[in-house]
């Protein structure tokens, strides 16, 4: 009595079906092996027998009056030999079917991740916090993961590289990258020094201006200077005070020096009369 079996996997000369699978993990790969029904009337079942050597099998399954049955606890990324043989009601058992070898895969999808979108935005302060968005993660096993940031900020002025990760139940991680560029554009702040009135002493004037403050969100205190300092003439005086960042963003402000003459001449002596 000799069993007769499907062809399978496109080639003539396999005698078995085989579905392979994988439950989770690289190390509970699955193999279901089928078969055509032998038509005998004393048929009572089927043997599956696989190892890893052909023609030596390890493991031999009475799996009963069926055509197929699902081999479990297979090594995924080894090299398997099945074969399958009848049995009749009189113990009568048939030779092995053809050896199909099969390579069981090493398994494990990787996941796919898909980082949020490039980031630039203006600073807020020696660090910005910024809002990254949200990563996806899929996996062929495990169906929708999480991601994961690293670092996630606050940043200082510059570009940052966000790595994004997902691992999935075999332990298999993939990452992507988002760009975050934190920029300065804009200049300190600049608080000038009041207004000067002062009255002329000499035909120019020296003139103690004061000290203006300057004070940028990324830099802290700046140093402000003004672009004139006397003496000064009779008249009135813008005087501009720049402060520039570490970035090279500048921002002014104006003082006004008024030099005013209200002090008449001094009394002439009094004058000798000469008479003729």
């Amino acid at each position: 009595m000799h069993p007769t079996f499907r062809m399978a996997l496109g080639a003539s000369v396999l005698g078995l079906a085989l579905i392979l699978g994988l439950a989770g993990n690289l190390f509970a790969a699955t193999a279901t092996v089928a078969w055509n029904a032998n038509t005998e009337t004393d048929l009572a079942g089927y043997k599956v027998h696989y190892g890893t050597t052909a023609g030596s099998y390890g493991t031999t399954i009475d799996v009963g009056n069926v055509t197929s049955y699902t081999v479990s606890g297979l090594t995924a990324g080894t090299t398997y030999h099945f074969a399958v043989s009848a049995y009749d009601t009189s113990g009568n058992q048939s030779a092995l079917s053809s050896d199909v070898p099969t390579a069981i895969p090493s398994g494990n999808t990787a996941p796919v991740v898909t980082p949020p979108a490039d980031k630039t935005v203006e600073a807020t302060g020696p660090t910005t916090a910024v809002s990254l968005g949200t990563a996806t993660a899929t996996d062929a096993e495990d169906g929708t993961l999480t991601a994961t940031a690293s670092p996630t900020g606050p940043f200082t002025v510059g570009t940052h590289t966000i790595t994004w990760s997902a691992t999935d139940s075999a332990g298999a991680t993939t990452t992507a990258t988002q760009t975050v560029t934190v920029r300065d554009t804009t200049g300190p702040t600049v608080t000038p020094p009041a207004d000067k009135t002062v009255e002329a002493t000499a035909l120019l004037t020296p003139v103690t201006l004061g000290t203006a403050t300057a004070v940028d969100l990324v830099d802290g205190a700046v140093t402000a200077t003004p672009d004139q300092s006397g003496p000064f003439a009779r008249g009135v005086h813008t005087i501009t005070w720049s402060a520039t960042d570490a970035q090279g963003n500048t921002r002014t402000a104006t003082q006004t020096v008024t030099v005013t003459d209200t002090t008449p001449p001094a009394k002439p002596t009094a004058p000798t009369i000469s008479l003729q």
